[in-house]
């Protein structure tokens, strides 16, 4: 029997020299190199096994991730640089098995991805999953070429290669790049298992004696193997001319979601749902119900896409208070959740309207306060209700944060909205006097100007002195 430890290896652990049984950096090297009693007695072997398991299942270390995420940030820009390279992310829903038939010392294998060890879904596998499935589910425009007498239909033969009708072969329009994982936990990996009945009639040598056929009867023999978990995105990429390339992403997708990718896809391994870009969810915000809009906002508060940074924004700044959205307009519009809070409980003096604004402080910081919103100038003239606590406010007060100005006051109103806003003005602050050069400062004709200033003289006239 080949050991399959070399021996060199095998002297330093004579000497004292510890390797490893799974728990270090380098999963691939661990995986299919390492695994020190492969060919020890038979009670041993299944233990060492065990070993390599748990040290996919353990994860990988902080530095390994760490150099992992900068390498794909690398890749990710790479293929965002390229005009015909389309990208997109899909995440598995199912268990997800690649490269268990590779050789390896264990009893299954799996792809690694050198020098990190991470998960990898070849471009290769993925070409051959979506020329199977346009096989199966198209025309025979996308038939494949199986046997040296048969050729490759018209659309297979540009998007995959083949060979023609006259026996030339082609190579495809289309490349299909190697899916990344992307790193969202510290492990992908998870055990499964296998139950075997038959044993002896594997195990037989020669001719299978009737004793040993597989007739069920064998106890179960489980053989335990790893899997990438459900719930773990991937990043694919394919390069070609930009039509078959987008036809290309919409095959992969369909594949994905109704084939599955790697083995064991007839009982449900290797199912992916396609993850929406930000850009394609941006679009969709502006319709999105609220709850969407609150499951959406959960997992994509915090990015950085400026598509969607804007459209959270842009929806937050159109919708009415909703408990449910309360994480969305705390961070977009703290006054609207502010006043809320006043207007639901009952505030009997400017402590208790100061305590909730304590308690939005931090947002408030992230989203100045601007005076000219119609929620920050509701949350004054509730403070104006406690008019001999406000006389006693220092200058430098929190309060007067809130305090909007004759022109905060009208802007944005139409001439109408200014004539009403005037005759029915009922606070004291800011002044009514103040609203004088703040009519003359708006852009209006004359006409209307001579006139909002004629109703405010009114009504300034009207006031007991």
């Amino acid at each position: 029997m080949i050991p399959a430890m070399r021996q060199n290896v095998n002297r330093l652990c004579d000497q004292g020299y510890a390797v490893p049984h799974g728990e270090f950096d380098n999963k691939s090297l661990m995986f299919n190199r390492l695994c020190r009693g492969i060919d020890e007695p038979a009670d041993e072997e299944p233990r060492e096994k065990g070993n390599a398991l748990r040290g996919l299942e353990s994860g990988y270390t902080n530095e390994c991730l760490q150099l992992y995420r900068q390498a794909l940030k690398k890749w990710r820009r790479f293929l965002e640089s390229q005009q015909d390279i389309v990208w997109f992310e899909m995440e598995t829903t199912s268990p997800l098995i690649v490269g268990k038939g590779d050789q390896n010392v264990h009893e299954f294998g799996m792809t690694f991805q050198s020098p990190w060890a991470t998960p990898v879904i070849p471009g290769t596998a993925v070409k051959g999953v979506t020329s199977t499935f346009a096989h199966d589910r198209s025309d025979q425009n996308w038939r494949k070429s199986f046997t040296p007498e048969s050729f490759s239909g018209s659309y297979s033969l540009i998007m995959f290669g083949g060979k023609n009708e006259q026996g030339r072969q082609f190579a495809g329009a289309v490349d299909f790049l190697d899916a990344w994982w992307i790193p969202d936990t510290q492990t992908p990996f998870s055990k499964d298992i296998i139950n075997t009945h038959n044993h002896s009639w594997y195990q037989a040598d020669g001719d299978h004696a009737p004793e040993n056929w597989p007739d069920g009867m064998d106890n179960p023999m489980p053989v335990f193997f790893a899997t990438i978990k459900p719930e773990q995105r991937f990043l694919f990429a394919v390069r070609g001319p930009g039509i078959w390339a987008e036809l290309a992403k919409k095959m992969i997708v369909e594949a994905g979601e109704q084939n599955g990718f790697g083995a064991k896809t007839r009982v449900g391994y290797g199912m992916f749902e396609y993850r929406p870009s930000d850009e394609e969810l941006a679009a969709d915000i502006p319709e999105m119900p609220d709850d969407q809009l609150a499951d959406l906002f959960k997992q994509k508060g915090k990015s950085d896409t400026p598509a969607l940074e804007s459209a959270f924004r842009e929806r937050a700044n159109q919708t009415g208070y909703s408990d449910i959205l309360e994480p969305l307009l705390r961070k977009y519009r703290p006054g609207m959740v502010m006043l809320n809070k006043l207007e639901q409980g009952t505030v009997k003096n400017l402590k208790q309207v100061k305590n909730i604004y304590e308690q939005l402080r931090s947002a408030f910081n992230n989203e100045p306060i601007k005076t000219s919103s119609p929620d920050i100038q509701k949350i004054f003239n509730i403070c104006t209700q406690f008019e001999e606590e406000l006389k006693k406010m220092p200058p430098n007060a929190w309060v007067w944060q809130f305090a909007p100005s004759a022109k905060d006051c009208l802007e944005g109103k139409d001439a109408d909205q200014l004539n009403d806003f005037i005759e029915n003005y009922d606070q004291t602050h800011p002044p009514l006097t103040d609203f004088r050069s703040a009519i003359n400062e708006l852009t209006l004709d004359e006409e209307t100007r001579e006139l909002l200033l004629m109703v405010l003289d009114e009504k300034i006239e009207s006031i007991p002195k």
